[in-house]
């Protein structure tokens, strides 16, 4: 479940609107499943990273069963995958499993 600081979307709508109200943010999206349970063990921290970066980057998180079609649309094959986009859409960066330094150093390195 997402905190105050983290925004669930399940559509390439919701995205795109996303980007749209935010055009100089940075964008960091978990794809996970609950049924995952390195998402469940990285989705608090995912969380604290957020609430950590508030204002400097957008945390987003995708249930791939819930947001199908925009997690194989973006090519998530394995869970937990996090994506980086730039304000314009375009993915910059991507880590895929459950390394908690490499998912901090994510979100410190595409702050604003």
């Amino acid at each position: 479940m997402p905190s105050g600081n983290t925004i669930e979307i399940a559509s390439k709508e919701e995205l795109v609107d996303l980007l749209s109200a935010n055009p100089t943010m940075n964008i960091i999206i978990d794809f996970y499943a609950t049924w995952c349970g390195p998402c469940r063990l990285l989705g608090p921290i995912f969380e604290n990273l957020a609430e950590k970066h508030a204002g400097k980057i957008i945390a987003i998180k995708v249930d791939v069963e819930e947001g199908e079609d925009l997690s194989n649309e973006m090519g998530i094959s394995t869970m937990p995958t996090f994506l980086v986009l730039d304000s314009k859409g375009n993915k910059i960066d991507e880590m895929v499993g459950s390394s908690k330094d490499k998912l901090a150093a994510l979100f410190t390195k595409y702050s604003c």
